[in-house]
């Protein structure tokens, strides 16, 4: 799982950039409390979870950075989880040793939302390993697989993405992922109006997996499909939803609103928000 051939010459032009020096290694999920059935098992026995791994790099010591640690990675995701990583990597501070222990970081905040994160300080898994963090999600304070960063993450890359057909897949893994959680419904008052930097931290129920899905089963002519899917994007999050019209009523002028017949674009001008 080593980086390509191009490591060594990034290494070379640059030194202090971890793509030069990260490593990605993986080990099979232990399965530490058994719920019935046969399990796989590791040669010394230790009985793991099938389809998912540990995903964790090294290679930073040298940098005097510490490495990162994902648990529970779905097998079909470990090279989206590497990409993850890595960003998540050339986001830090070059010495973190005690800035990162209690870090809450924004990543990429050009895509259509943010990757919100923390890091939890574990043990070294390898003897190359100066320091070791979780990636979890923020304000969690136990390891485990970062849902909502993930399926953040795989929202950017659908939204890169110019396959509709690719995008798709993307979109639709965000939500298995994480198909949204109800209980963020009114934490904030529903009129509050939102910011500019609001607009584009707020994934509220994971509207945007939905918002994202429903724009590629359009590009690829499946307008009754991708309505249906609007409607759960806007029940997600109502706040978003209404945002989101005022800047799509605001990039149309008006003389034009009444001659528009794209399905989606006339969705958002006539759809009534509670």
């Amino acid at each position: 799982m080593n980086r390509s051939w191009l490591q060594p010459l990034l290494k070379l032009l640059n030194p202090d950039d971890p793509r030069g020096r990260v490593q990605f290694r993986e080990r099979s999920v232990p399965f530490h409390r058994r719920t019935g059935g046969e399990l796989p098992r590791t040669s010394d026995g230790e009985a793991t979870v099938a389809g998912y791994s540990d995903i964790y790099t090294a290679g930073m010591s040298s940098l005097k950075r510490g490495d990162l640690f994902m648990t529970a990675v779905p097998a079909d995701l470990q090279r989206e989880a590497q990409s993850l990583l890595l960003a998540i990597l050339k986001k830090l501070p070059l010495h973190p040793t005690v800035r990162i222990k209690q870090s809450e970081a924004l990543l990429a905040e050009g895509q259509p939302c943010r990757h919100r994160f923390s890091l939890l300080q574990i043990d070294p898994i390898d003897s190359d390993q100066r320091e070791l963090f979780a990636v979890v999600d923020a304000g969690a304070t136990a390891v485990d697989f970062p849902r909502r960063l993930f399926a953040a993450h795989l929202i950017a890359l659908g939204d890169r993405s110019r396959n509709p057909i690719a995008a798709e897949g993307m979109f639709q893994r965000a939500i298995n992922i994480f198909p949204g959680d109800d209980s963020a419904k009114g934490r904030i008052d529903a009129r509050e109006e939102l910011s500019e930097d609001y607009f584009e931290d707020d994934n509220e129920n994971n509207c945007l997996a939905y918002y994202g899905l429903a724009n590629a089963l359009g590009d690829q002519g499946d307008a009754a499909r991708a309505l249906e899917l609007m409607h759960k994007a806007v029940a997600r999050s109502p706040r978003w939803a209404r945002a989101n019209q005022e800047r799509i009523r605001a990039a149309i002028p008006k003389k034009e609103q009444r001659h528009i017949v794209d399905p989606l674009a006339r969705f958002w001008l006539d759809v009534s928000i509670p």
